[in-house]
């Protein structure tokens, strides 16, 4: 087991790791090289001011790299970093190809599937003009099934309404007043005309 809690081979190597062999002396077009590599992964706007840094110090840019490093370290916030999740999609490329338009293009951020806005914007009006006719269409289902349902009970009684026959004779009885006139009614229209 080594320093990480991890178990080695039977060559000592970590799993899944691989050893390049003799560690090269430090070269700095190679350290600038990797600098520069190590920047392009960043967004847009960061690798832009690690650049500007180095150009108004007039640095070479692994030495700013190296120094936001060391700086972190001494401010104790090296253990806590930070991840893009876009660099779970792999190297960030110089040129991607547009997923609608079909257009080559420099991506602001990786994995970028589409080159502009507008393009984003036409994809996303399709999908959701898909997505409205589709809940059109469901509804459209629903009123065509209401429909059908009321054109099999044309005809039919509803089960909680009395026949027609009993609403008839429920307004002629006597103890509800309706359709019965008051005893003296005539007596009173009489009175009312002289």
């Amino acid at each position: 087991m080594n320093k990480l809690g991890k178990t080695s081979d039977k060559s000592g190597e970590l799993p899944g790791v691989k050893v390049r062999g003799p560690r090269l002396p430090a070269n700095p077009d190679r350290l600038e090289a990797g600098a520069e590599m190590l920047v392009d992964q960043l967004p847009d706007h960061i690798g832009e001011l690690v650049h500007e840094l180095a150009k108004e110090y007039v640095l070479p840019l692994w030495h700013i790299v190296c120094g936001v490093l060391l700086e972190v370290h001494s401010q104790g916030h090296l253990s806590a970093f930070q991840l893009d999740p876009a660099w779970r999609d792999g190297l960030r490329q110089r040129e991607y190809k547009c997923k609608h338009c079909g257009e080559t293009f420099k991506p602001i951020h990786i994995g970028q599937p589409y080159c502009s806005n507008k393009c984003g914007s036409e994809v996303a009006a399709g999908i959701a003009a898909k997505e409205s006719e589709a809940q059109e269409m469901a509804v459209a289902q629903v009123e065509l099934s209401d429909a059908q349902r009321r054109l099999d009970n044309v005809g039919k009684p509803k089960p909680d309404t009395p026949p027609s026959d009993a609403l008839v004779a429920d307004l002629s009885t006597p103890d509800t007043g309706v359709g019965n006139p008051p005893a003296d009614w005539d007596a009173e229209f009489d009175a009312s005309t002289v």
